[in-house]
Parts: structure tokens; C-alpha cells; sequence
């Protein structure tokens, strides 16, 4: 986001469980949504697969997986740093590998929490 207000559901547009479409107010975000774009709705990830510009500055996206949970007129709606709670997928999931001038790389496998 560039300051502002985030872009959020629009008015009368509330979304149901289990809706592959939502509405949004742009806000006064300048970056546009493209497909492939990751956003945190409702304390869910989800990915953009399509999005049509429509009149007085909302955005129709079209999404997946299918919202899990319902999202209400003026629920908040980010891809700019979308956030979704996370767990390791397995104890023993991930790996560090230590290089010669002790600098590394981590990995690690997540999933969802919901």
C-alpha cells in the first residue's frame, strides 16, 4: 500500500463461503491486482486468476480456492503484504544449509492454519 486506505469489500458486496468471486474498493493502493497476485482475506491466502476493472474505482477478482470463510462489506482485502496464519508441515519439515563464510539458506515447508 502506498498510504492510505486498504482496498476493502465493497458496499452491498458481501461474499459468502464457499464464492470463487469478490468485489473490492480499491482503496488508495497504486499497485494494480494481476492475476497471480497472493491476497489475505479473512485470515486466508488465496490467489488471483482474474481481474476486471469496473466503474467508481472497484475491482471484480476472481479467486482461488473458494473462500472458507464469509466476508463482510468492508472486511479488509490486502495483496500488497497479504498475511495468513502458518504451521510447519512436519516437525521435521525444513532444511539449513550452512555456508563456508556462515551465511545460509532456509527452507521451509508450510501450511495453512484454518
Amino acid at each position: 500500500m502506498q498510504g492510505g486506505a486498504l482496498p476493502v469489500i465493497a458496499k452491498d458486496k458481501a461474499a459468502a463461503a464457499g464464492d470463487i468471486q469478490i468485489t473490492i474498493e480499491n482503496g488508495s493502493t497504486r499497485m494494480p491486482v494481476l492475476e497471480g497476485s497472493f491476497l489475505g482475506a479473512g485470515g486466508c491466502l488465496y490467489v488471483t486468476v482474474g481481474a476486471t476493472a469496473l466503474p467508481d474505482e472497484k475491482t471484480l477478482l476472481d479467486i482461488r480456492p473458494k473462500l472458507r470463510t464469509a466476508l463482510a462489506e468492508g472486511a479488509v482485502v490486502d495483496w500488497c503484504h497479504g498475511r495468513v496464519p502458518m504451521r510447519l508441515s512436519a516437525d521435521d519439515s525444513g532444511a539449513f544449509e550452512l555456508q563456508l563464510a556462515r551465511t545460509g539458506t532456509a527452507t521451509l515447508d508450510l501450511v495453512e492454519v484454518w
